[in-house]
């Protein structure tokens, strides 16, 4: 065993050095470039939140201008909309601010949680330094602002009392937050500006350096391609010419056949080789040795399941008789639903899975695996028994009527036509209203409800099961928002 060992791995010493070098440059490449992505995602988050700090800037001075105008015209409602703005518009810038200077969690573009990395370089912090000399006297002059509006959210205080009450909301500290601002925002939105051509330059450079890398692995690659390809090809031509003449028979058979064939191994993979019927009968793209049980997993019920991999085991096992076991098989007619291309759900087919052991050398190798679609005969066998049902239902009727009141039977007849008109009346009028037509909706489930407690009294059971699903219809149509 060692000596075929030995010999195997110095026939293809060349092939096994170029694929340890190919895999060894390749792991350092991808490594970097995974690596990389969390970069380049930090950057992305970086740069969005920056650019998203400019337009804060601007927004508060024009939510504090807002409010200074429904203060005036005393719009109480709009007021609170505007200071609710604004607490927004703080926290964020605030929050972000603190991100790009410590490090943090802060609330993305979507709203949702995102980690802001410390700012870099040199020049990032010193125009976030920058940012917060202004900042932190500006946050002062909007704090009494926004403490007076968290009045009005912790129900303190209404609405009416913020504008109206005997402590209002204070136009002069409105005026003085306005003056700051008005002075001091085209001095942020610029250190903004900087910070956020600072963070593109530094993603741009931390760019140019993967594509680097890449480039010189690409190039790796490539040259070892090329020597792997040289070294084994004189070895793939000589094998594949014995192959191909095997391959090309077991392709013919497999392309000809109606059913689903394959093998299955004693891992439950399919094998290399299947009939071209195979994905459409089961509607999954079936590649070369996937695993057989979370297919099947998908295409039936769970009971079917449990009881399908039992039977495989079993039929694994050295010491079980095939013939013996046949008639266990849970994979007969057995009921699935595919979907086509488009996503949608198509109709019900039903498949049978025939199961043959493969023998080798007197060792169990393979399952022969072959699928029927069944499901013509299997509809063709119910549609036959549901026609069996329905003629039995139909001759117990008229037994019953035939032994039943006929002067009772000609007025339930009679009724049952008069409410049948009348419905069909009531329904061909138009009804452009909503309460129109609940109306006639219940007007219909009281004329059905009465048709279907006369029937059992005359033993009419089919004309009670047809107004009980009418029943069904119309409480759906009701509860229906249309």
């Amino acid at each position: 065993m060692m000596d075929r060992k030995y010999d195997v791995f110095f026939r293809y010493r060349k092939i096994i050095f170029a694929v340890i070098l190919f895999m060894v440059s390749d792991s350092l490449v991808i490594g970097i470039n995974f690596y990389s992505t969390f970069l380049a995602g930090e950057s992305a988050v970086s740069i969005n939140l920056s650019g998203r700090q400019r337009m804060l800037s601007q927004r508060m001075t024009k939510v504090l201008l807002l409010t200074q105008r429904d203060l005036e015209a005393a719009d109480k409602d709009q007021v609170a909309k505007d200071l609710a703005e604004l607490k927004l518009t703080v926290g964020l810038f605030d929050t972000t601010l603190k991100g790009f200077r410590d490090g943090d969690t802060v609330k993305g573009g979507d709203m949702k949680d995102v980690y802001l990395t410390q700012v870099g370089t040199e020049e990032s912090r010193q125009f976030v330094t920058d940012t917060y000399a202004i900042w932190e006297p500006y946050l002062q002059k909007l704090r009494p602002i926004l403490d007076h509006y968290k009045q009005v959210e912790d129900g303190d205080i209404s609405s009416d009392e913020l504008v109206f009450g005997l402590t209002p909301l204070s136009p002069s500290k409105l005026e003085e937050a306005i003056i700051y601002a008005q002075a001091n925002n085209l001095k942020v939105l610029t250190l903004m500006n900087n910070l956020t051509s600072d963070l593109e330059t530094v993603a741009n450079r931390r760019a140019r350096n993967l594509r680097i890398i890449l480039s010189i692995g690409i190039i790796i690659a490539l040259i070892n391609f090329g020597y792997t390809v040289v070294v084994s090809i004189q070895d793939l031509m000589k094998s594949d010419k014995d192959l191909n003449q095997s391959r090309k028979e077991t392709a013919e058979i497999l392309s000809t056949v109606h059913e689903g064939l394959f093998l299955l191994d004693k891992n439950k993979k399919i094998g290399t080789q299947f009939s071209d019927a195979m994905p459409n009968i089961l509607g999954i793209d079936i590649k070369p040795n996937m695993d057989f049980l979370p297919i099947l997993k998908s295409l039936v019920s769970k009971n079917v399941y449990d009881s399908a991999v039992d039977y495989i085991e079993l039929l694994l096992g050295e010491r079980v008789k095939e013939v013996l076991v046949a008639s266990l098989n849970p994979l007969t007619n057995v009921q699935i639903t595919l979907n086509d291309q488009s996503g949608a759900v198509a109709k019900n087919r039903f498949l049978t899975f025939f199961f043959n052991r493969v023998i080798t050398e007197e060792k169990l190798s393979h399952l022969l695996v072959t699928i029927q679609d069944v499901t013509d005969k299997v509809m063709l066998l119910q549609t036959i028994e549901r026609a069996k049902n329905q003629t039995k239902t139909e001759i117990e009727t008229l037994l019953r009527l035939a032994s039943s009141d006929f002067d009772s039977l000609f007025q339930f007849i009679d009724n049952t036509g008069r409410s049948l008109a009348q419905i069909n009346e009531k329904m061909s009028q138009p009804q452009d209203d909503v309460r129109e037509r609940l109306h006639t909706l219940n007007y219909i489930m009281r004329v059905v409800h009465g048709i279907k407690g006369d029937a059992p009294v005359l033993g009419i059971e089919v004309i009670e099961n047809y107004a009980h699903a009418c029943e069904k219809e119309i409480t759906a149509m009701r509860e229906s928002e249309d």
